[in-house]
């Protein structure tokens, strides 16, 4: 009987055992992914131009990963210093046609995301629970690639394919929305090649901004208002309360997933560049929550200006007209943006 005890003992102190290093082995793998990008890991892009306007990346790794960049130089063929955009998932060559009103502009290069060609290759729909568990690694991949396609338009811009471009050695880039990590964390890694940054309404605690996004998108699709209450309007009441508490899952575990873009990991390594951050007062999608640790953990040199109006809408070409006069503007006053006069061109 008291072998038997023994025993008994001993299993539960195996069982402890274990339980307790899958839990630290689980616990040690989620920060492990949390953590910031090295340059180490992303992966290696090539730029290949197709036609006048239009530029096709490819991954060098993985040569059917590809994705699109749109060009818009100079109109009297003059060397410019050169802007490259990322903006949101929706965003690409509306952005490198914004600067058209600008006479003799400098060159602006809008970057399609490459995460673009996996959603439309691999429908969620039709994915198996197994593929669902793997989508945190599947999108830091993602993200991973997109910073290697851009690092490849910077490269390019930067050692072009003939000695006499179109191209000066200086080079902004600029994010917008969900783009805007990427041109930080490129930055971080070297910044002496990057000679002026730019946050376009961006944001960081994914958390806090996915929750309120996801909020209002699940009242606009039940048709709810925020302010039901249980002994008016029960039903709906409940409805508005399940999509709060659903909006709070989803978003503690996508925000917690996405931690390794969090800019203020990045921010620490830049020095030496100008930062430039573009808000709107009434962005529906960033709250001061979400924009004040960025700015507290950029260094100086930095700006920030505050614009009337929502989040950009990429669609509305007056906005984005607005917004690349406001940066062309702060580009000027860091001597950047410009260019020589005209020269012949190989």
């Amino acid at each position: 009987m008291v072998l038997h005890k023994r025993k008994v003992v001993k299993v539960r102190y195996v069982l402890l055992l274990i339980f307790f290093f899958l839990v630290f082995g689980t616990g040690w793998k989620i920060y492990r992914f949390q953590q910031p990008f090295h340059i180490s890991q992303i992966p290696k892009w090539e730029v290949q131009v197709i036609k006048q306007g239009e530029w096709k990346l490819r991954s060098l790794e993985e040569p059917r990963r590809q994705s699109t960049a749109w060009f818009e130089g100079n109109p009297n063929h003059a060397q410019c210093d050169t802007i490259v955009i990322m903006g949101g998932l929706e965003e690409g060559r509306n952005l490198a046609v914004g600067a058209a009103h600008i006479p003799n502009r400098a060159n602006i290069v809008a970057l399609q995301h490459p995460i673009n060609q996996f959603f439309r290759s691999n429908p969620w729909n039709g994915w198996t629970w197994w593929e669902w568990m793997k989508v945190p690694s599947v999108l830091k991949n993602e993200m991973a690639h997109t910073v290697g396609s851009l690092r490849a338009v910077v490269d390019y811009i930067q050692n072009p394919p003939v000695s006499n471009s179109m191209f000066s050695d200086k080079v902004i880039v600029a994010g917008g929305s969900f783009g805007g990590p990427f041109p930080v964390m490129l930055t971080s890694f070297d910044p002496e090649r990057i000679s002026a940054l730019m946050v376009i309404y961006g944001f960081t605690n994914y958390q806090l901004v996915i929750t309120r996004e996801l909020t209002n998108q699940g009242f606009v699709h039940f048709n709810l208002l925020p302010e039901y209450e249980w002994f008016s309007d029960p039903i709906n009441a409940s409805k508005v309360a399940g999509v709060k508490v659903l909006a709070h899952v989803l978003g503690f575990l996508l925000g917690n997933m996405f931690k390794y873009g969090y800019m203020e990991l990045y921010f620490p390594n830049i020095y030496g560049t100008p930062i430039y951050f573009i808000n709107g007062r009434a962005d529906h999608l960033v709250p001061r929550e979400a924009y004040d640790p960025m700015w507290e953990s950029a260094p100086d040199p930095k700006f920030q200006v505050w614009v009337e109006g929502d989040h950009i809408r990429p669609g509305e070409p007056e906005e984005v007209r607005a917004l690349i006069d406001q940066m062309h503007v702060w580009g000027r006053s860091q001597n950047l943006w410009n260019c020589k006069p005209p020269g012949k061109l190989d």
